[in-house]
């Protein structure tokens, strides 16, 4: 399964394990899960984390889980992020004034088809401001932020309600 010693996906992963953290805006993990309605409907969620804060943005409620659906989990994201800092682009929160440089957000998500996904890619390539990082196959613990986020919406929040469709997800969540 997972990547190969010397490949760039163990060696990213790797990196993330072992990066410290010190900042918002330097880890971001990203996910989707779903939720069934009472009325028998699947929606799927896609919710992005920041890391270091533990602060959710906004989530993305879809009857699917695709590249589209990624994309806009991911531009939720970032127009949250850029209206907490006042409206600055997130690119020039993330550059350093002295040199220009960018300390792009890691984005951290498993190896789904989405996040795979040609157009996630190009998406990603087209943002500055981004890098993503997949984490090995099989291992959900290295995107526990994520995770853990999920399970506290469901258990603290939607399974303590009767939700019968997608408004009342969407007003409960």
């Amino acid at each position: 399964g997972g990547p190969v010693k010397g490949s760039a996906l163990l060696e990213e992963a790797m990196l993330i394990r072992w990066l410290p953290v010190e900042r918002r805006h330097q880890v971001w993990q990203f996910d989707f899960s779903e939720y069934e309605t009472t009325g028998g409907g699947t929606w799927r969620v896609a919710g992005v984390a920041d890391y270091y804060s533990k602060y959710e943005f906004g989530w993305h409620w879809s009857p699917t889980a695709n590249q589209h659906d990624a994309i806009a989990g991911v531009e939720l994201a970032l127009a949250e992020a850029e209206a907490m800092l006042g409206g600055v682009s997130m690119v020039d929160h993330l550059t350093d004034p002295d040199t220009g440089e960018i300390a792009p957000i890691t984005l951290v998500t498993d190896n789904g088809g989405p996040f795979r996904s040609f157009r996630f890619e190009h998406f990603i390539t087209a943002h500055p401001e981004l890098k993503h990082v997949r984490t090995r196959v099989r291992t959900p613990g290295q995107n526990g932020v994520r995770e853990r986020a999920f399970q506290s919406l469901k258990y603290e929040r939607l399974y303590r309600e009767q939700i019968d469709d997608a408004l009342d997800l969407v007003r409960e969540a």
